[in-house]
């Protein structure tokens, strides 16, 4: 940020909101918004851990997360999700409710599922020097304490948590990672939800019906039935609950009046720094 401010740096891809913000509104500088389609943060729920095997239970966890919680830390330049698609995502269904926090109605599910919240002690591990990701932990111990659910959080490098998830006994119940799909097919963003994905091994959600449903969509080339099968899935996928879908941020870019041509495509994550025709402004006294 300082680099750019000075003029050391021509360019930067990777902004925090905080930064955005302050250096977009300068003089010789422009903010930049884009709708992008990664979720921040992706919330799994271990089914291999109770009480995340009854879908009662990751389903009233669902509505107690602060969805307006996540929104404030990116400074409202997020919106809520209905399911795996966001909102501006071409194929997501039209008819799924947005998520809120709705305690009542989590309660109520945990108490359909014979679980009382009280008895819930969920450990929580999330990647450190990942604002975002830590942000969605500790609003998700807040919004579950509201329920009488504790929640512990602990920090550890993205390694650490990846070897821990790989055996049942040293396994979290819940981690917080990002979902974005890098193409406009929409197989991709499923895919994470297959046994054979890499976030397989923090969810262990396992519905037989999703991969034939994926594989019919592969197979169709009517684009009409590929909509009604997405269709099906995405409610699959929501009754289900695997995850808690905490939003989609825009990304938010800041680029020196002397720059010209940047344009950022709808399936780049914020992260990758990729080659951008840039043009170089040459301004005549």
């Amino acid at each position: 940020m300082e680099l750019v401010q000075r003029g050391e740096a021509n360019f930067c891809t990777e902004w925090s909101i905080d930064d955005a913000l302050a250096v977009g509104k300068r003089s010789g500088f422009s903010l930049k918004q884009y709708n992008t389609y990664d979720t921040d943060p992706i919330i799994f729920m271990n089914q291999k851990k109770p009480p995340f095997d009854k879908k009662l239970v990751r389903q009233a966890f669902q509505w107690a997360f602060d969805y307006d919680a996540m929104r404030n830390f990116f400074k409202g330049y997020s919106t809520a999700m209905a399911g795996t698609f966001p909102p501006s995502y071409p194929q997501a269904a039209k008819d799924l409710p947005t998520f809120k926090q709705d305690p009542a109605k989590a309660r109520s599910l945990l108490s359909q599922a014979g679980v009382d919240p009280a008895s819930l002690d969920i450990s929580f591990m999330t990647p450190t020097g990942y604002n975002d990701l830590v942000a969605g932990a500790t609003i998700t111990q807040a919004s579950l304490q509201k329920i009488g659910v504790k929640v512990s959080v602990r920090q550890l490098p993205f390694g650490q948590i990846v070897s821990a998830f790989s055996s049942p006994t040293t396994a979290a119940m819940m981690t917080d990672l990002y979902n974005s799909p890098f193409t406009l097919d929409p197989t991709q963003f499923l895919a994470e939800y297959l046994p054979t994905a890499f976030a397989h091994s923090f969810s262990n959600y396992d519905n037989p019906e999703v991969p034939k449903l994926i594989d019919k969509i592969q197979s169709t080339g009517d684009a009409a039935t590929q909509q009604t099968l997405l269709n099906e899935v995405q409610h699959k996928l929501v009754d289900d609950a695997p995850c808690i879908w905490g939003g989609t941020p825009k990304t938010l870019v800041v680029v020196p009046d002397y720059l010209d041509g940047y344009v950022m495509q709808t399936t780049d994550y914020r992260f990758p720094c990729l080659f951008y025709l840039l043009r170089v402004a040459v301004f005549l006294r």
